[in-house]
């Protein structure tokens, strides 16, 4: 009995990763979100009922962190119940879906998966079928060739690239998570297709277009690099591996006549206009410029509990309409377009507090370990690299499961020896 538990609790956690993301419903009026989120919230009720039943705090080995989570939920529901429209805060805006019951569901994921989660080489394989999947979509959909029909909302978008994901911001951050895994395989077993595999991912996150994901990978590459000058280990094959991406960059780059260096320098460009006290810093990043500052003064207004989870749409553009109008358009802002931002507004500035105490004890726990466990070191990249990109990114049902569940399994990681 203890065994087949175990087993359900591995086959949720790998449903998580390697099939909610893949999950698209065509001839709906939401290919992209909606049916994910619905697949989430029935996995996490089903599998929720036996582990309560089974519940043990000795599952908790470092209570520091379940602490920390625990307070969050609390600071959640009270945002939720204080919620300027509490309908919505439940159960998420349309489109978005990341209302109280998918944040409850993500914490339900990292819950189990730090807790439950045993590791098999057979869910490598699992990931990079999955992730190659998405991938190879992706690429055909930048040629033309889209397997499902597209949607009224992405029926302009043309050389796009966003798969089964739903757009190439949340792609590249899915890809930003996956890339050091894939890389870390090769570096370890020399095995030439996890070498075709992270070309294959590489070249769909450059056709993302998706600057805030670059920049993601291009840290999680440097912990990576890190990571073998101070384990003396890899490091030629890792040089051989930045020589690849160095070589697809620059062919892609010839392909699509310099716009990849073009949207490289932008970010240098962008990055001087936000210093600037200027009309021009409004459209800095896509505009994020513009968001952050109004988010910053909703914040101001509601610091302690929020506005509610999933309603930035409310009260960004009850105050702020006309400034979106004269300096965007004819658009609706739903997300600050910064996730921490977004929960400082969502939930208040002592729920981001928690949420970052959080993360800092899951990820120096995870430091702390790693000579015991080294498969630690290819999720430290991924999630550094994740929360990197964050800062420009916001969290979405097609990924934001993936890396909860990454984050469950890093602890799990950080408690256990290695695996051979």
């Amino acid at each position: 009995m203890k065994q087949l538990r175990r087993k359900i609790y591995n086959i949720f956690i790998i449903f998580i990763i390697c099939i909610v993301p893949l999950i698209i419903t065509p001839n709906r009026f939401d290919y992209y979100y909606q049916a994910k989120s619905y697949v989430i919230y029935t996995l996490c009720f089903f599998t929720s009922i036996p582990f309560l039943f089974e519940f043990d705090k000795n599952y908790f080995s470092n209570k520091a962190i379940y602490y920390t989570i625990f307070i969050y939920i609390f600071l959640l529901t009270l945002s939720t119940i204080f919620s300027i429209n509490i309908g919505q805060s439940i159960f998420g805006k349309i489109y978005r879906y990341e209302g109280y019951l998918t944040l409850i569901c993500y914490i339900i994921i990292f819950i189990i998966a730090s807790s439950k989660y045993v590791f098999s080489k057979i869910h490598l394989v699992y990931l990079f079928l999955s992730s190659s999947i998405i991938s190879i979509y992706g690429i055909l959909q930048y040629l033309g060739y889209n397997i499902v029909k597209v949607d009224p909302i992405r029926a302009k978008w043309i050389k796009y690239v966003y798969s089964t994901i739903g757009n190439p911001n949340f792609l590249g951050s899915y890809l930003v998570l996956i890339l050091p895994v894939s890389i870390y395989c090769f570096l370890k077993t020399k095995k030439i297709l996890y070498l075709i595999i992270t070309c294959l991912l590489y070249t769909t996150l450059l056709l993302t277009n998706t600057r805030s994901a670059w920049i993601g990978f291009a840290f999680s590459f440097l912990l990576l690099f890190i990571f073998s000058i101070k384990y003396k280990n890899n490091l030629k094959r890792l040089l051989f591996i930045l020589v690849i991406i160095f070589s697809i960059t620059s062919i892609l780059n010839f392909y699509k006549n310099n716009t990849l260096i073009k949207r490289f320098d932008s970010i240098v460009s962008d990055a001087k206009n936000a210093s600037i006290k200027s009309t021009k810093s409004e459209y800095s990043g896509s505009t994020r410029i513009f968001i952050w500052k109004r988010t910053l003064k909703l914040i101001q207004n509601s610091p302690l509990i929020g506005y509610g989870p999933d309603t930035f749409d409310i009260a960004f553009m009850k105050n702020y309409k006309k400034d979106v109008n004269r300096f965007i358009g004819n658009l609706i802002i739903d997300k600050a377009h910064n996730e921490y931002l977004q929960i400082a507004y969502a939930s208040g500035i002592p729920s981001l507090i928690t949420y970052l105490l959080f993360l800092i004890l899951v990820i120096r726990n995870a430091f702390k370990n790693i000579n015991k466990n080294i498969l630690i070191i290819p999720l430290l990249c991924s999630i550094s690299g994740y929360l990197i990109q964050s800062f420009f990114n916001i969290s979405v049902v097609s990924v934001a499961p993936v890396f909860w569940a990454f984050l469950g399994i890093l602890c799990s990681f950080s408690k256990v020896k290695e695996f051979h």
